[in-house]
């Protein structure tokens, strides 16, 4: 009876307990470079990793290239591991997993391009990250479409589209203020830190961010998936609990120490 009652209060103090680091790496990242066809080139395509890997690309280059380049490049750096894949949550981008050497994995992963051809740039990580950042538009044609997705675990995907003809998509400004006003309705919290904006859900993983745009003055993405600031530290009351779970677990096994000793009566 006396361990059924340990374990219920134990099981009861875990369950309120929050992850205590909640950066602990659980995969890989996956990286998406758009779909096929050839660059427009003369440009450039980078991942962020720490460092950073950077490869040029050519008018005519195929972006599959462009990809198989940017993997040839990570590989070169014996801490990590690329691959070029499918993307099962988009089969026809051409895509690429980065991980870890040596059984570790990637805790944030940021992607960049320049090409007008490479209009579907996205990072995913499948066990989801806290902020997705996006770098803010500085030039609009004013002559297509801008498109953003943002996936969670809880509540999916998320897609706005932008008409960049109509006011105020017709500016850098006003583009970028309605992506901050469509995705806050939408339940995101968005930031601006002037260069970047920078999504999170409340009590929510993200697990992926993808943009494109059809129009021709938005030439340059930079995407980034990653823990966020203040992940993995935790609160004063998070301490205070897990310091209660173990005087719990101490008690508890010198109860039953003592019990099966004879040291605690029994009725």
């Amino acid at each position: 009876m006396l361990g059924l009652i340990v374990a219920v209060v134990l099981a009861a103090t875990f369950s309120s307990i929050p992850v205590l680091v909640d950066a602990v790496v659980r995969d890989t990242g996956i990286g998406n470079l758009g779909k096929t066809g050839t660059a427009a080139g003369t440009s450039t395509a980078s991942t962020t990793l720490n460092p950073t890997f950077t490869v040029p690309i050519t008018a005519g280059q195929s972006i599959a290239t462009v990809r198989n380049n940017m993997v040839a490049a990570i590989n070169a750096d014996t801490n990590y591991i690329a691959t070029a894949i499918t993307d099962p949550d988009d089969p026809n981008s051409i895509s690429f997993s980065v991980a870890k050497a040596g059984g570790g994995d990637v805790a944030h992963m940021n992607l960049c391009e320049n090409d007008t051809n490479i209009d579907n740039l996205g990072l995913s990580f499948p066990e989801g990250r806290d902020v997705a950042q996006l770098n803010k538009v500085t030039a609009v044609g004013a002559n297509g479409d801008y498109v953003l997705s943002i996936s969670t675990w809880d509540h999916g995907t998320t897609t706005q589209t932008f008409n960049t003809s109509l006011a105020p998509n017709n500016t850098a400004a006003g583009l970028n203020g309605s992506i901050i006003s469509s995705f806050t309705a939408a339940g995101f919290s968005v930031v601006d830190d002037g260069l970047n904006l920078n999504f999170r859900r409340s009590a929510d993983k993200i697990t992926a961010l993808r943009v494109s745009s059809s129009d021709t003055g938005v030439a340059a993405f930079c995407v980034d998936l990653n823990f966020g600031s203040g992940a993995g530290i935790p609160t004063a009351s998070e301490v205070g609990m897990f310091l209660l779970a173990i005087m719990l677990i101490g008690s508890a096994m010198w109860m039953l120490h003592r019990a099966s000793k004879g040291g605690v009566a029994r009725s």
